[in-house]
């Protein structure tokens, strides 16, 4: 099938997608309204109808959490709407942030795979559970309604949304994102596991699970490097955290200067993954303010919330470098208890490993600077 044939198909699965979830929000209004909803007035009406559709949108993205936890995959992102949760080894955090325009979801869950697992088996529990919660819950409203005697109401228009939403959800679609129907079938086939474009995935996994950067696969980040944008991006970020891990320090320089002809040559393209490139840099002027025991390094870019959900630890281990190049072992040492206790309580056990390597470093250049005469805060 042709570019323009596959295009085509998708314009038509999208027109079935809306087609399907805009008909059934229009018919569960209907069943609403012969239930009395509209004696409330429109605005009520349409009020009603947009909380359902918003609890419709935490079911799916519940059961997407619930199936990534059956198949044993580490949760590492959520969002609903404008509710952003990051699940932790204990307890969650919790914000208030836009959903990224890129995405174009009301909603994700963000999970890893487990490196001992078969991709296939756990994507495809994870990937159909968000419908089938939908479908269940479409049940579910169904059989109460049924029970008390009518099928007008709140009820069976509740269940009309969960089904429409569910439905809509397994219509294959592609493009700026894909659709959990596209993502079954593309699974269903049985696409090679061990395939290039598959890095990504494989590398993701290998970090969660605990795999220093330094150990990563070097084949896999050649081939995600190798890969459209954003992917060499982050690659550069695993070779950035291993290096670091390796005290490479002229070596992170240079990737210093790979990083801006990247964002030099694909400025427009990088944009939705601003964040992931200002973790980069920051991470870099650490990288430079160590090597050259020049804490004015650290002053290069501000603090940021992104920076801060993302990457917990990387404020407070800067602020730990600058208290060690200035000789201040107390404010050092706080510094960094809070920086590896908020590594160590990351999802990703390569990210604890490797803010336990950083702070081991940090004291090594407090100590040196100690037997070098310079004077240190005791």
């Amino acid at each position: 099938m042709g570019n323009t044939a596959k295009r085509g198909l998708n314009r038509l699965m999208v027109l079935i997608q809306v087609a399907l979830f805009i008909g059934a929000c229009a018919w569960a209004g209907v069943l609403m309204g012969m239930g009395g909803i509209f004696r409330h007035g429109p605005f009520v009406s349409v009020l009603l109808v947009t909380v359902l559709i918003m609890l419709a949108t935490l079911i799916h993205e519940a059961g997407h959490w619930l199936g990534a936890r059956l198949a044993g995959m580490p949760v590492l992102q959520v969002q609903v709407f404008h509710l952003a949760i990051q699940p932790q080894r204990r307890g969650l955090r919790v914000r208030l942030k836009g959903v990224p325009r890129s995405l174009g979801l009301s909603g994700y869950v963000f999970a890893a795979q487990r490196p001992d697992q078969p991709v296939r088996e756990s994507l495809l529990l994870f990937v159909v559970m968000g419908p089938l919660a939908n479908l269940v819950a479409a049940a579910l409203c169904l059989i109460l309604a049924v029970l008390g005697g009518s099928l007008i109401g709140v009820l069976p228009g509740f269940a009309l949304i969960n089904l429409g939403m569910g439905l809509a959800n397994l219509v294959p679609t592609w493009g700026r994102s894909q659709s959990d129907g596209f993502k079954l079938l593309t699974w269903w086939q049985r696409p090679d596991e061990n395939a290039a474009d598959l890095a990504y995935t494989r590398l993701l996994a290998h970090y969660v699970a605990g795999v220093p950067a330094e150990r990563l696969p070097v084949e896999d980040i050649q081939a995600l490097a190798e890969q459209p944008m954003p992917m060499p991006l982050i690659a550069l970020s695993y070779q950035i955290y291993a290096r670091q891990a390796l005290e490479d320090w002229p070596g992170i320089q240079q990737l210093d200067s790979e990083l801006q002809a990247m964002l030099d040559a694909h400025s427009k393209q990088l944009l939705p993954v601003a964040t992931s490139i200002a973790i980069m840099q920051r991470d870099l002027a650490y990288s430079r303010a160590y090597y050259t025991q020049d804490a004015s390094a650290l002053d290069a870019y501000g603090r940021n919330r992104d920076v801060d959900w993302f990457a917990p630890s990387l404020a407070p281990r800067c602020d730990a470098l600058r208290a060690a190049l200035q000789g201040d072992v107390p404010s050092m040492e706080r510094h960094l208890a809070r920086a590896l206790q908020l590594a160590r309580n990351h999802v990703a056990g390569g990210y604890a490993a490797l803010e336990e390597q950083l702070a081991t470093q940090i004291r090594e250049r407090a100590r040196t600077r100690l037997a070098e005469g310079q004077p240190v805060v005791a």
